[in-house]
């Protein structure tokens, strides 16, 4: 009745009414993103930027930072979190629900085949759009957040924000790498796993409620995603912790003091750690927020009515 309710609602709407609310709704996840994150990003960063002999592990980590520098250590960077994490949500999945395609309605298996490549070009696209104003917004906040986070000990002044053009876009090249294509690669993972997993173990009968199944696909989503960008941002993080070196010093840095594997990977668990619950809450509270918006069953902005069956990728 609410899902008929809602799809009603969405019908009747403006294309403008509808743009508006969409954007609205996607500053939702930004309270997960912040919440539960920062504590995770403290101990990856830290991880990133140190070798081996500082740190053995995640948990050696934070045992230490807890035991030298107090509980309160594990939220350094919260101010430039907080000052990332609302615009970075509303303009990430802003433009892209602004940007994305229309999902095909057809099931006929002929004409299916080359509606879903579409679409899925479309989403990729969507996401890549996405990516270029995260972008300009997002790395001046990162350089802020990642100095602050490997700043160790108590008592001493943090570093301020960037105040030089160089400073404030230190690492912008692999900062629009993980956005660019990186977001493209995370709509579509996640418009699959929405068309292909949480209709079909949420519908009628199905193995889980239309919220788990939410949080599951998009705590999925989170950790596919952060695994394909973790190289990228283990070479991010060292660039933007110092002022000197370029990307291919530090990439030769990670190999001569880690390896390949252990290198490009290293903090890899306790990103894991961070994308699941974070995405998983952050994908919900947007569906919350587009039901309360009455976006839900509107196909234009991303979510079907799940007692439709009109599109499986």
């Amino acid at each position: 009745m609410r899902a008929t309710a809602a799809a009603s609602e969405a019908s009747s709407v403006s294309p403008w009414d509808r743009a508006g609310r969409q954007w609205v709704a996607s500053a939702a996840p930004a309270l997960a993103w912040a919440s539960v994150g920062v504590p995770f990003d403290v101990v990856r960063t830290r991880l990133q930027t140190t070798s081996t002999a500082r740190f053995r592990s995640a948990w050696h980590c934070l045992e230490h930072t807890v035991r030298t520098e107090g509980a309160l250590a594990l939220w350094k960077g919260l101010t430039p979190q907080m000052l990332i994490s609302l615009p970075s949500s509303t303009l990430l999945f802003g433009t892209y629900q602004t940007l994305r395609p229309d999902r095909p309605s057809t099931q006929s298996t002929a004409a299916a085949g080359a509606e879903r490549r579409s679409f899925y070009a479309g989403v990729f696209g969507a996401g890549f759009g996405s990516g270029v104003a995260l972008t300009v917004f997002q790395n001046p906040l990162d350089v802020w957040r990642t100095r602050l986070q490997t700043t160790y000990g108590v008592g001493g002044p943090p570093p301020p924000p960037p105040t030089t053009a160089r400073n404030a876009w230190r690492g912008v090249s692999l900062t629009a790498v993980r956005n660019l294509p990186g977001n493209g690669v995370f709509f579509l993972v996640h418009e699959w796993l929405d068309a292909n997993v949480r209709e079909r173990i949420s519908g009628d009968g199905g193995l889980a409620s239309p919220a788990a199944a939410e949080m599951l696909c998009g705590g999925a989503t989170g950790v596919v995603y952060n695994l394909l960008c973790s190289p990228v941002d283990v070479v991010r993080s060292r660039l933007m912790a110092t002022s000197s070196g370029g990307v291919w010093s530090h990439a030769r840095a990670v190999l001569r003091e880690h390896g390949a594997l252990r290198g490009f990977f290293r903090g890899a668990d306790v990103t894991v750690l961070k994308a699941f619950p974070t995405n998983a809450m952050g994908f919900l509270a947007l569906s919350k927020a587009k039901s309360l918006l009455g976006l839900l069953g509107d196909d234009n902005n991303g979510r079907l009515d799940t007692s439709k069956k009109e599109f499986t990728g």
